[in-house]
């Protein structure tokens, strides 16, 4: 750096902010001209806009028409430091400070500066009731000034970096999701009776008559006999509803069906009862338990609220016990579950339920589980009122159905669940951490970068090393040739009745379903076809294998094309699905659903772009946008250059925007047969 010379921002280069017509005035608005607002600036060039204005709206404000390739930074709030670049003439609002630079500065690399100085931005922009920095915080900046063959070096090694770095970020984020599907599939499965052996499958096993077998039917007929014998309520004793089996999923021989009423005690904190008593106190001796203290997860710690004990003596159904089910009853949060933690002793605040039940009948921890459940969640957002504020009452969480099994298979499916479970939360720690530190290294790297310290190769993330694979115990996966046929005949069950739909929109989809949601089993190789990437043999095959499996057949349309024709079993096939990709099949589901109403071209470019993308990352090259559109239009087939180059473009930065980021995952393409 010492041949480096550095000069003020503001003596180099060219800075404006833009402007926001009047809302007034209709015709101002829904023109041609493009407007740009800080929210859009999304670290990455900038192609669409959500809104429009006229040129009378460009003339009748002190908005300005900047052009194509102008480097942009966001001057105001949430967004302050956010960059972007032009994909096209455009117009900004207030919030947004365009920066014009000398031919002899690269744009990327003063994009690559300004993101290193980003924390420094937001930290100056701190003081007020919202964050703002200012054009001449920007004009003052010291810039490094090294020769423009010096920048374009600098500028490639940072990319180059980055695109390991943003392979293994983006490894790391599938790696997270794939954990939090993983652990709704083990809750689903919990309640289902698909995680341990059932009490009727021991007692079988066991084969003794001297054996006692209690099913939760008996089980239950036990607690109703002791809840009429201890029953202090008022009026006469009414037994608590049953649910309507008819409507609800098969559970395992030896359970049973009950209400949340049948088994627990439901209350709340009355209104009157807040307003009267619960006065917060910070030298309280008791903890106050809120709807934020009920997450997704269960138990959130928050800063606690407290009161005195001796204000709500009288109050004793909100005194809260160890084990205590908590229900959030309104707001966004309706729904979520957790259990009172045993540190501290804890009153029950607003907005939020009690779900008392006996631990010598009911496993709390069960319960729980069940509740948080993607099947108790379901069951219970049947009762939420579908109003602007979701909420339940006390009567609808009564009437929540329950699946109840044995209380011995209670205690071995908790014990079970909290095993496995022990491994996601080490892993979910470590992939935070290596997410925190993937964030402290592109962070260095720019350091280095703007001190002349950048060296040609830097340490760049292994993920394999870092996150073993992740399947679902004691599941055997399918082979590579069933495999490929339950993808096909889950992309099929879903779309064969689109009008867009047929036999090259469903290898697309088949591709990047693989490569997405990374289904080791497929080993597809696909070649660099006009239609492609394209594996005719495997969609062939898998074609056969689903009219084999009479689930669906391959049909000649009448004008173009092909389409798919269900078959006697029709959705036979997701039963396996279900059991072999519990964790990847919302990522299936997405992929396709997102795709369903796209045309082929729109598929093919998503794929394409997908596909040239993960190449250069498992050969180890930059994933660069040039050298992206090089692999697309000049090493695969001609038909794609009819598609222009700043739709590509677009795509890519789509892409980016919505995680679609690849990650070396597969094979390479091959070359056009």
């Amino acid at each position: 750096m010492s041949s480096w010379k550095t000069v003020r921002l503001g003596d180099v280069a060219k800075t404006s902010s833009g402007g926001t017509p009047k809302r007034g005035v209709a015709a101002y608005y829904g023109g041609r001209i493009p407007w740009v607002k800080s929210g859009e600036l999304g670290d990455s060039t900038v192609y669409e806009t959500q809104e429009k204005i006229s040129q009378a709206g460009l003339d009748g404000s002190s908005a300005k028409l900047f052009p194509k390739g102008t480097l942009c930074v966001a001057l105001y709030g949430a967004t302050v430091g956010k960059l972007g670049i032009l994909g096209m003439d455009a117009a900004t609002n207030q919030a947004v400070c365009g920066i014009f630079l000398p031919d002899e500065i690269d744009t990327r690399f003063a994009y690559r500066f300004l993101e290193s100085k980003r924390r420094e931005l937001v930290e100056m922009g701190k003081g007020g009731a919202q964050s703002n920095i200012s054009q001449e915080i920007i004009r003052d900046l010291q810039f490094p000034f090294p020769t423009p063959d010096e920048q374009r070096q600098i500028v490639a090694e940072i990319e180059k970096q980055f695109t390991r770095l943003e392979a293994g970020v983006a490894a790391l984020r599938r790696v997270q999701a794939n954990l939090k599907r993983y652990r709704a599939a083990v809750l689903k499965a919990a309640c289902e009776g698909r995680l341990v052996p059932t009490e009727v499958e021991l007692h079988r096993q066991l084969k003794t008559k001297n054996s006692k077998l209690e099913t939760g039917a008996q089980l239950l007929t036990r607690i109703l006999t002791e809840r009429r014998l201890n029953w202090q309520g008022r009026g006469q004793y009414k037994e608590p509803a049953a649910p309507d089996t008819e409507k609800l999923p098969a559970i395992p021989v030896g359970w049973t069906w009950l209400t949340v009423e049948a088994i627990g005690f439901v209350t709340k904190l009355a209104g009157f009862e807040y307003t009267k008593y619960v006065k917060y106190s910070p030298d309280g001796d008791l903890a106050v338990i809120k709807a934020e203290n009920a997450g997704r997860s269960g138990f959130k710690r928050t800063e606690i609220s407290r009161i005195k004990s001796s204000t709500v003596a009288q109050l004793t159904r909100s005194q809260l016990k160890a084990g205590d089910l908590l229900m959030v009853f309104v707001g966004a949060g309706t729904g979520n579950v957790a259990r009172v933690p045993d540190d501290q002793p804890y009153f029950l605040g607003p907005n939020i339920a009690m779900i008392r039940v006996d631990p010598q009948f009911v496993s709390e921890a069960y319960l729980e589980m069940f509740l948080r459940s993607p099947v108790g969640h379901s069951l219970t957002f049947g009762f939420i009122k579908a109003v602007a504020q979701p909420s339940l009452s006390m009567g609808t969480i009564r009437m929540i159905p329950v699946a109840l099994p044995p209380l011995a298979e209670q205690t071995r499916i908790v014990a079970e669940v909290e095993r496995r479970l022990s491994v996601v939360e080490e892993l979910e720690s470590v992939v935070s951490a290596n997410l925190q530190r993937a964030t402290r290294l592109r962070q260095s790297i720019l350091h280095k970068a703007f001190s002349g310290e950048l060296v040609a190769t830097m340490p760049a993330i292994q993920i394999s090393d870092i996150i073993p694979p992740l399947k679902p115990e004691h599941v055997q996966q399918p082979n590579s040739h069933f495999a490929r046929a339950l993808l096909s005949a889950e992309i099929v069950h879903r779309l064969h009745i689109e009008p867009t739909f047929g036999r090259i929109k469903h290898q697309k989809i088949f591709h990047l379903c693989e490569h997405i949601a990374q289904i080791e089993e497929i080993h597809g190789q696909y070649h660099r076809e006009a239609a492609g990437p394209l594996d005719n043999k495997l969609i062939y095959a898998n074609e056969a294998e689903l009219k084999k499996q009479k689930w669906y057949q391959e049909v000649r349309r009448e004008s173009y094309g092909h389409a798919y024709q269900a078959l006697d079993k029709a959705g036979g096939h997701r039963k396996y699905v279900e059991r072999y990709w519990a964790d990847k099949l919302p990522t299936i589901e997405k992929l396709i659903e997102l795709m369903r109403k796209w045309d082929t071209e729109r598929c093919e470019i998503f794929c394409t772009a997908y596909a040239a993308w993960n190449d250069l990352i498992l050969w180890g090259k930059q994933a660069t946008e040039d050298n992206i559109l090089h692999e697309i239009l000049e090493r695969w087939h001609d038909s794609k250059k009819r598609f222009p180059k700043d739709r590509w473009l677009k795509a890519i930065a789509w892409m980016k925007k919505e995680g679609f980021v690849p990650t070396g995952f597969g094979k390479p393409t091959k070359e056009a047969k």
